[in-house]
């Protein structure tokens, strides 16, 4: 890895999701979507959620039963 990116992901204190939640976008936003958002933002791939899972995911309820 890059010595400046290592800096930066050391340096870089770890932020809620929900912290960015406010009253202009509360309404945009759910559980599932910031429980996805979550996985999907794993730094170590061996962690993050696979584009299959993903889809499996709860957030895509709506979307799988329009099938």
């Amino acid at each position: 890895m890059p010595k400046q990116l290592v800096k930066l992901v050391v340096n870089t204190d770890e932020k809620p999701l929900e912290s960015f939640v406010n009253s202009s976008n509360h309404s945009r936003v759910t559980e599932e979507g910031l429980d996805l958002l979550k996985q999907m933002l794993v730094y170590d791939k061996n962690g993050r959620i696979t584009p299959s899972e993903a889809m499996q995911h709860p957030y895509f309820a709506p979307i799988r039963q329009l099938k």
